[in-house]
């Protein structure tokens, strides 16, 4: 009987290449070929025809894995509407659960930017929608939410908003006229169904606090309603978690609104550490088509002069030339030379200008407490301001208006000719023509001497820049206007220069003229660029004299 055979132990390298060749390794190694540059179109298709066929039965077992994952990424991004339809069967009941994991939730945002067809497009939808609510507490899934958000329609934001708080969607696509109407016109006119949400809607608000998962639109939606219809003892704790953050969720509306809600809601000492916030940041705050109504809700609620002057207004002061040629920034003066409503809603436009002061607002604001039915009993009320928001302007105007008047009359082109600064002189002489700068203080800053040199100038002004065209309704940020294209001309030339300056021509003419005739085997100088010529003439070489001092080359 023969001895069996001895076999060889594999050293390491041997095994890898072997696991490389067959099964997975092989999957790793057509990826590596489908994502390389230089791999044609046809041949693309054929790797992931063959990846697809090895995976057919594990597709959802190899997208939880963060090699996998990424195969199917890149199938994904090279291949066809049918490879994208049959991930997305495979995947649908599950989409929810691979959104919540690092390298999964990648493949699940590959197909929704991918897709080339609506039937897939409503399966992912369709699947991920249910999850709403655990995908906005999710670290990984509130990106994927973020991003159905941000591509949605209004109609389909409401849907998103409505799911996250756990409501049935057929019940309020009824109620809400198929989301015609928002969340908000919703609870106003069933009262039961804001009832319903209102102890989901503070645990959802406070998680996503205590997480820091509210730098996405989605999320910030929801702090909003927390803080605009929710307990009013859950949304002074949020108040406290955010008041050192604000700063960086002030560019959507959904953010910028949550921001005037914490000030509103705050107390003084709240209000100063918010404000305190901002320093440093409040000309880009201004300059934001969302943000600058936060400024505005700055001067309107804060009742510390001291914090309002060394941090809003001394860095309004210095960045005023700039502001009043931006159509943000000049929203902000607007809302300081507009105290009545019917101006204000004439000249601002925006999602925040409803929170903004004007004359007859009241200085009160309803809250609801916990327990507290609004058909049965009237909610809490809290106050917004102890001095009166009429004074913080006349304060506000006169920090301003001397550097302003120093900059229009210093570049009455710049402004003047501005379409974003026209709105703001017409409404600052409508404002000096009235009442109002006698009793903010300011009148002796806008006497008659200033605006009869406004209007000298605007007139002057306007005659150099006169349109020829149909009037353009033009809206760009928070304020609105009406404008005129106006030709643009070209800067005349100069036929001839006088004085100095033609008398040193004629003396270089004069010079040239007496080289060339004394001196007439010298080449002529070429023209310099600029003098009305283009054409450059060549410039010869000068001989070298005869009685030369310089020693001549050897033979060598």
């Amino acid at each position: 009987m023969k001895p069996p055979k001895k076999r060889r132990v594999l050293s390491a390298k041997e095994k890898h290449r072997r696991k490389m060749l067959t099964g997975d390794g092989l999957v790793l190694h057509l990826w590596e070929e489908l994502r390389n540059r230089n791999t044609k179109p046809q041949r693309r298709l054929e790797l992931i025809n063959q990846i697809m066929q090895s995976q057919s039965g594990r597709l959802l077992a190899g997208a939880l894995r963060p090699s996998f994952s990424r195969v199917f990424q890149s199938c994904v991004k090279h291949g066809l509407a049918a490879h994208h339809k049959a991930l997305a069967v495979a995947l649908q009941n599950k989409l929810v659960e691979l959104a919540h994991y690092p390298h999964s939730y990648q493949l699940v945002l590959a197909l929704l930017k991918y897709h080339k067809d609506a039937e897939v497009k409503a399966i992912l939808l369709d699947a991920l929608v249910k999850g709403a609510d655990q995908l906005a507490v999710s670290k990984c899934g509130v990106l994927v939410l973020e991003w159905c958000y941000s591509k949605a329609s209004v109609t389909e934001k409401r849907r998103w908003v409505a799911r996250m708080l756990g409501l049935q969607l057929p019940e309020v696509a009824q109620w809400s006229r198929n989301f015609q109407l928002d969340l908000e016109q919703t609870w106003e006119a069933h009262p039961q169904l804001q009832q319903a949400c209102m102890q989901k809607l503070q645990f959802l608000a406070g998680r996503l606090v205590s997480r820091g998962l509210i730098n996405h639109s989605c999320t910030q939606k929801i702090v909003e309603l927390q803080l605009r219809h929710g307990w009013h003892f859950y949304s002074v704790e949020i108040i406290q978690e955010l008041k050192g953050s604000l700063i960086h969720i002030l560019h959507t509306e959904s953010g910028s609104g949550a921001a005037i809600q914490c000030l509103r809601l705050a107390d003084e000492d709240t209000r100063k550490a918010i404000v305190e916030s901002f320093r440093g940041h409040v000309a880009e705050m201004c300059r934001g088509r969302h943000s600058c109504w936060v400024i505005c809700a700055t001067l309107d609620l804060v009742d510390t002069a001291k914090v309002v002057r060394e941090v809003v207004l001394a860095e309004l002061r210095c960045s005023l030339g700039a502001l009043l040629v931006h159509p943000c920034g000049v929203a902000v003066l607007l809302h300081l030379v507009t105290p009545e409503w019917a101006r204000k809603r004439l000249r601002l436009h925006g999602s925040g200008c409803a929170d903004l002061y004007h004359l007859g607002k009241e200085a009160v604001m309803p809250v609801m407490t916990e327990g507290v039915r609004r058909t049965t009993e009237a909610p809490r009320e809290v106050i917004l301001w102890r001095t009166d928001p009429y004074r913080k302007h006349a304060m506000a105007l006169q920090a301003l208006l001397p550097t302003m008047k120093q900059l229009l009359l210093a570049e009455p082109a710049r402004y003047f000719s501005s379409s974003e600064t026209r709105p703001f002189l017409a409404e600052l002489e409508r404002f000096a023509a009235s009442k109002h700068p006698g009793e903010m203080g300011v009148a002796d800053l806008l006497d008659e001497d200033f605006v009869s040199q406004l209007k000298s100038l605007s007139e002057s002004i306007a005659v150099v820049y006169r349109d020829t065209g149909p009037t353009t309704e033009v809206k760009r940020g928070p304020s609105s206007f009406t404008s005129k294209k106006a030709p643009i001309k070209p800067f005349p030339r100069p036929s001839r220069l006088a004085g100095a300056d033609e008398r040193i021509i004629e003396e270089r003419e004069t010079e040239s003229v007496s080289d060339s005739n004394g001196d007439k085997q010298d080449s002529e100088e070429p023209p310099q660029p600029g003098n009305g010529s283009r054409r450059f003439k060549k410039v010869k070489k000068r001989s070298a004299p005869k009685s030369s001092s310089l020693p001549k080359k050897s033979a060598r």
